[in-house]
């Protein structure tokens, strides 16, 4: 199996809620309904080995399940009502966000009204991600990384954040890498977990174009990052400005410590 073949996590998701939501639907029959479905579509029991299970002729288990299809398809049509509301709220949402993230019939908007657009962005919340989406395949670059600046204070599941933001470390744009870069260097540093998990992401900034991101990159923690990787950027990115120099020094110095076991001079740093 491809990777792209397996689910997404909003995929996963969908299916959990549909489960849940078709068990909710059985566990609303009559008594003797939801247990001849349970039997029959759940425990995978035959017709026959149903009646004998109740104790009553297969012509009832028939009967029982044709009416407790009838009522389902009820409760179908209801959720699937229900779920069109709900689609149609989620797209005015997105395209809400959408709206507040977009910089291209407008100015950009000033650093002291962002916490009012990400007040506004934490309201809408998790329905609004698909605004994010639009924005950050969006062909202005600008858009792009506004949107990245947003994004990890809008009230969004995590590991979505995360996702979206090392899709942008591939970006064309090298201010859209940075900013993606910087929001991965930060939630890396909530835990060790978190580490482990993000620092193969982020060792690409060692080499960007972007000086920023390389600035950035020198501060990883010694231990997470290679030394041949750590040498292979010197080589290929090297650098004359003081503070990319230091950067580079201090962490090949680490990283030499800890493949030998001795005490980090840096360890203070990072």
């Amino acid at each position: 199996m491809k990777p792209d073949d397996f689910p997404t996590p909003f995929e996963q998701l969908e299916r959990r809620e549909l489960c849940q939501e078709a068990l909710a639907a059985i566990g609303r029959l009559t008594k003797s309904l939801r247990e001849t479905t349970t039997l029959f579509y759940i425990d995978g029991y035959s017709v026959g080995e149903v009646a004998t299970i109740q104790e009553v002729p297969a012509g009832t288990v028939k009967r029982r399940l044709h009416d407790a299809r009838k009522e389902l398809k009820k409760e179908l049509m209801t959720m699937v009502e229900d779920t069109l509301k709900s689609e149609s709220t989620r797209e005015k949402l997105a395209q809400k966000v959408f709206d507040m993230l977009r910089l291209y019939d407008r100015p950009a908007i000033p650093s002291e009204k962002w916490d009012e657009v990400k007040t506004r962005l934490r309201e809408i919340g998790a329905d609004g991600i698909e605004g994010f989406i639009r924005a950050l395949e969006s062909p202005h670059s600008p858009t792009r990384r506004f949107a990245l600046r947003m994004l990890q204070d809008a009230g969004q599941n995590e590991d979505m954040v995360e996702r979206l933001l090392i899709e942008a470390t591939g970006d064309s744009n090298k201010e859209v890498r940075k900013v993606a870069f910087s929001a991965l260097f930060d939630i890396a540093w909530h835990s060790e977990e978190k580490r482990q998990g993000l620092i193969p992401h982020i060792l690409p900034a060692l080499r960007d174009r972007s000086k920023k991101a390389r600035q950035l990159a020198w501060r990883l923690a010694p231990k997470h990052v290679p030394l041949e990787e750590a040498a292979r950027a010197v080589i290929e990115k090297g650098q004359t400005e003081p503070f990319l120099l230091q950067g580079q020094h201090d962490l090949i110095e680490a990283a030499l410590c800890v493949r030998e076991g001795k005490e980090n001079p840096h360890e203070k740093s990072y």
